[in-house]
């Protein structure tokens, strides 16, 4: 059984979705209460979501569904068509209204690598996919800008938490770096509050998060939901030619995707073009170590890095903490 979705998480991925159009093929019956209770919570606020649920005698979807379901969407948020089989019919409704989302809930669904590990994303113009992939894909050719692959039983993991827990099928790149505009700070506020949680950035008030949110750099999946954040501090060492890392974060569903790499690739740009020669990066976390070392740091000692860093710096985290740099 999942843990429970904390309120302030699920909270967070609901409101990405508010005023977009999912449709949720519910292949598996188990899944049809969990389906249509995510379908009013999602309604309540602000999506709209036509679920498509089995039904033995019902033939394919015509126009005049189409229609039929747009309507009633406008009318109460939500629709419900019940056909036999679900999967086309689904399909049919989400090309034909170009949904943001289309939610396939059914069993052996989720893409796995050859370890059988669960594959996050999927890019579905990458050479040398299976047929079976290309298959489920094929709304995203025809106007859908994602398929989600869920299990029965896991679909609200899948869609409002950070952890996730099925496939998201996407046609090109499943997100971009950019810099945050006001309609992001509240989002990503969320995630450097969720990474002073679980121990990966220092606790920081809510004048400090703010404070970051203007040098930000954010990882947008593809329809607009940020799963990454890092910042560039430059101001306190000035003249130093350094410029700081800080706030590095990306959401646990993201482990692997190398999204985490992508922000620092990004940042290191922007150091470049501002004029710094170093980069330097403090952590208490050992996998935070790991992964700066990936990306070419070097671990230092904390004499080696500009004393600014050490101005106001809690003096029981820095007993802990270990320090990188990197020339650019």
């Amino acid at each position: 059984m999942s843990p429970p979705i904390p309120d302030e998480e699920r909270a967070y991925y609901l409101a990405t979705f508010a005023g977009r159009t999912l449709v949720v093929g519910v292949l598996h019956e188990a899944a049809l209460d969990e389906c249509r209770h995510l379908a009013e919570e999602l309604r309540e606020r602000g999506a709209r979501v036509v679920l498509v649920e089995p039904e033995p005698n019902a033939g394919p979807v015509e126009d005049a569904d189409v229609v039929d379901v747009w309507r009633t969407l406008n009318e109460r948020g939500t629709a419900t068509i019940r056909r036999r089989d679900v999967r086309p019919a689904a399909e049919r409704i989400a090309e034909a209204g170009r949904v943001h989302k289309l939610v396939l809930v059914g069993e052996c669904l989720i893409v796995r690598d050859r370890s059988g590990e669960r594959r996050s994303f999927v890019d579905v113009a990458t050479a040398g996919l299976p047929a079976a992939i290309m298959d489920v894909a094929a709304p995203l050719y025809r106007g859908v800008e994602g398929v989600n692959l869920c299990e029965p039983g896991l679909v609200a993991e899948e869609l409002l938490t950070y952890r996730g827990s099925g496939t998201l099928l996407t046609l090109g790149d499943y997100g971009e770096v950019r810099p945050l505009g006001f309609d992001d700070y509240a989002a990503v506020a969320a995630l450097l509050r969720r990474g002073s949680d679980l121990g990966y950035l220092r606790e920081r008030s809510s004048e400090e998060i703010e404070a970051v949110l203007p040098r930000a750099l954010g990882f947008f999946v593809s329809g607009g939901s940020p799963a990454g954040v890092v910042a560039l501090e430059s101001d306190r060492y000035a003249g130093t030619g350094y410029g700081e890392l800080e706030s590095l974060f990306t959401i646990s569903r993201f482990h692997g995707e190398g999204v985490g790499r992508r922000l620092v690739e990004a940042l290191e740009d922007k150091a470049r073009d501002s004029g710094l020669g170093h980069l330097l990066a403090v952590t208490t976390n050992d996998e935070a170590a790991d992964f700066f070392r990936t990306c070419r740091f070097d671990e230092v000692g904390p004499d080696e890095i500009p004393d600014a860093k050490w101005v106001s710096y809690p003096a029981d985290r820095r007993r802990s903490v270990r320090c990188f740099t990197l020339d650019l």
